[in-house]
């Protein structure tokens, strides 16, 4: 079987699991990662014929992708803001999303002295730390998360992009620590149960649910926790970023206020979506 052959073939197993673009694009990407051939060679290499051993690797792939089991989890990798990341189940995929948010710290940071300290709350795979650490080098950062397995990913994604992070495992929800940082960033669980039934089969049967839902009826539990660290963590003047539901932008621009932040902003995502928030704290 050669490349094109296998293509057409990859597409056909998987009509049922995806609809093009999508569809195309897990192709390619399946095609990528087995030959090592990009898009444009894909097309130049069509006639080249491939082992019988990588043709059935890729029917095994087709197989797991049929069960919806993500393509990261599968390949055991993505990429986030053009960096090569380790995944694997137990540890939450990096969204694009939270690129977007990574691009707004850049931007916001990029004036910062060396001697700036950066935590990034409930770090799952690494990859804001790991990103910010990449782009803003002089930035000293330190990244929590509560699961050894996100912990151990986490690291392996620092040597990966060869950055040198400090990982811990803390709880936000109980650490106190009498370290003060100039950045404090989060992109904590935020999900409400209720939402379950919303959410699509690869990510409900595969992605740890610690890391998306909170209760419905304390949906702010991780913003209060962390807003309320910062409020004794941050030094005057301090950042505070955070990810956040679209439906609780407003909810809580009004606790970060009434909790003494100032400045404090929300933007949209590139569908429109109030999806980030950055505060100050206040310079006394």
């Amino acid at each position: 079987m050669n490349v094109k052959e296998l293509k057409n073939k990859l597409a056909e197993e998987l009509a049922d699991v995806y609809v093009d673009p999508e569809r195309e694009q897990v192709v390619f990407l399946v095609t990528e990662w087995l030959t090592g051939l990009s898009r444009p060679r894909q097309v130049v290499n069509g006639e080249k014929e491939l082992s019988h051993a990588l043709t059935a690797k890729a029917f095994e792939i087709a197989e797991k992708l049929k069960k919806n089991e993500p393509l990261q989890y599968v390949l055991g990798e993505t990429e986030f803001y053009g960096l090569p990341f380790y995944v694997k189940p137990g540890v939450l995929i990096p969204r694009r999303e939270t690129e977007e948010l990574v691009d707004w710290m850049i931007t916001s940071l990029k004036m910062l002295p060396s001697n700036a300290k950066l935590l990034d709350v409930g770090t799952g795979s690494g990859c804001i730390a790991v990103a910010l650490k990449k782009n803003l080098p002089q930035i000293m950062i330190s990244a929590w998360d509560i699961s050894e397995k996100a912990l151990e990913v986490a690291r392996k994604n620092a040597d990966k992009n060869h950055v040198s992070i400090t990982f811990e495992k803390k709880d936000i929800l109980s650490s106190k620590v009498p370290e003060n940082y100039d950045v404090v960033v989060s992109n904590p669980p935020y999900v409400p149960e209720s939402d379950k039934k919303k959410i699509a089969p690869n990510v409900l049967d595969y992605e740890p649910e610690e890391a998306l839902f909170v209760p419905d009826d304390d949906t702010l539990r991780f913003y209060r926790a962390i807003a309320d660290f910062s409020l004794n963590n941050l030094t005057p003047g301090g950042y505070l970023f955070l990810e956040i539901h679209e439906q609780k932008a407003q909810e809580i621009q009004e606790y970060l206020e009434r909790a003494g932040f100032q400045k404090v902003e929300i933007r949209e995502d590139m569908q429109g979506k109030p999806r980030m928030i950055k505060a100050e704290k206040i310079d006394k």
